[in-house]
């Protein structure tokens, strides 16, 4: 094993989606949507080496394809009901047996298209600034979607605040609220060291406790065809042309 620590991205995507088939390599302006965040890896150049962990074999061409490495991800899995801490413990064991030592591991989605440029080196320079920071996520602020906004279901059918709130005033106007920051999750870049083993805040325990943030304008991982739409919408008024 090398005694050089190395920053790796991982891309993550499996073959079954249950809610738009096949939506890892759906086309997004003539290019599979899975290519969008390979490349935003590869402009990176903070990384040293990209892998991309999947069950899909047409997902494991387009890696090939594009030169990175590939991580055989097991059945188990790639269910719809599988943790992501389990395919990131199940890549850095790999990863150690072929000889590498990681640094940070940059977990990039392969649902998301959309990233600004130069992102991934920010975050990996938020963490080489900040010794004490555990991770670094990207995501934006929405307060719509505010703790204290938002509701649950009560037992008796009505709807209860998540928080206690009875000894707090809150403002009815969203801009009067402490902002909101909602991980957008396209981009993780987790100091291994201080991430494995996952003892940090829930639900992400993988993220550690002190978690740095930064914004990604615009984005929006992909679930459904209107996701796909937007995507492609977004990127080709960033200045994406269609592939030929």
């Amino acid at each position: 094993m090398t005694d050089k620590l190395l920053n790796i991205a991982l891309l993550c995507g499996r073959k079954g989606s249950e809610s738009l088939k096949n939506k890892n390599h759906t086309s997004v302006l003539g290019r599979p949507l899975m290519v969008y965040p390979l490349l935003a890896a590869q402009a990176a150049t903070q990384i040293d080496e990209i892998y991309l962990s999947t069950d899909s074999e047409e997902m494991k061409q387009i890696g090939r394809n594009h030169g990175i490495g590939i991580i055989d991800r097991p059945a188990e899995l790639a269910t719809a009901t599988s943790q992501h801490v389990d395919t990131l413990i199940h890549s850095l064991e790999l990863l150690r047996d072929l000889g590498k030592k990681v640094n940070y591991l940059i977990v990039v989605m392969c649902n998301v298209g959309i990233f600004r440029e130069g992102i991934i080196d920010e975050c990996i320079g938020r963490l080489d600034e900040d010794l004490a920071a555990d991770s670094c996520v990207t995501g934006h602020i929405d307060n719509d979607l505010h703790p204290y906004r938002v509701k649950r279901m009560g037992i008796d059918g009505s709807l209860q605040t998540w928080l206690p709130l009875d000894d707090i005033e809150v403002s009815t106007n969203r801009q009067d609220l402490p902002p909101c920051y909602v991980l957008d999750h396209s981009i993780w870049v987790l100091r291994v060291a201080n991430c494995f083993p996952p003892r940090g805040q829930k639900p992400w325990k993988f993220m550690g406790n002190r978690i740095l943030f930064v914004d990604n304008p615009g984005c929006r991982d992909v679930h459904s065809q209107e996701d796909i739409d937007y995507t492609e919408q977004f990127l080709n008024q960033a200045g994406w042309m269609p592939s030929l």
